[in-house]
Order: structure tokens, then sequence, then C-alpha cells
């Protein structure tokens, strides 16, 4: 499964990297593989935002990547978004039609 996951780094990261810039990629890769997780790609905005897309088995594996990383100050305000391709977008979306037999409200 492919995960985005969204926060914005925190002050003491921040000033961290201002003291000593760095391409972070190499230690967020092993903190992500260290719990299951592979890191696919990671970006940063100028306002400090982080955007990782990670490849995780299951639930339990991006939660433990979340934690890792909030235990350790790098990231606040952290988001985690299921990805989908299109296709299975879509047969969700076939799923939904389903819901149009099902009554919604009782008729008065």
């Amino acid at each position: 499964m492919l995960f985005a996951m969204i926060g914005r780094l925190t002050q003491e990261s921040l000033a961290a990297f201002v003291e000593n810039p760095m391409d972070r990629f190499g230690p967020a890769s092993q903190t992500v593989k260290a719990v299951g997780g592979e890191l696919q790609q990671m970006y940063q905005t100028a306002e400090g935002m982080t955007f990782l897309i990670i490849e995780a088995p299951d639930v339990q594996t991006i939660t433990a990547v979340s934690v890792a990383i909030q235990s350790l100050g790098r990231l606040e305000d952290i988001r985690i978004h299921r990805l989908q391709t299109t296709a299975e977008f879509a047969e969700g979306c076939r799923r939904a039609q389903q819901f149009r037999t099902v009554p919604q409200f009782p008729k008065q």
C-alpha cells in the first residue's frame, strides 16, 4: 500500500536545518525502513511542509512510521492518506452506486 504522509517541520527541526543544511532523505529512509516501510519520495516546501510517499504493508506500519517521526520531534500536525490508483478509485465509485438503493431517511 502507498501512503502520503504530510507534516510540518517543528521549530527545532527548522533550526537544525539552518544550522546544518543537509539532504534528509537518507536518514528519513532509514527511519521508515526500521519499522518495516520504504520511503519512495520526500519533498519539502520553503514553509517547512514535508511530503513523504511511503510504501507500507499495512496500517500498523504507517502508524509506526508516524509515531517514530513524531517522537523524534521532526514533524508535527501529521496527516496520512492512503493513496490509490485511478482503477482502485473507479472500483470504489462503482461500489458506491449501491448506496443509492439504501433508504437514507425515513419517509414522513
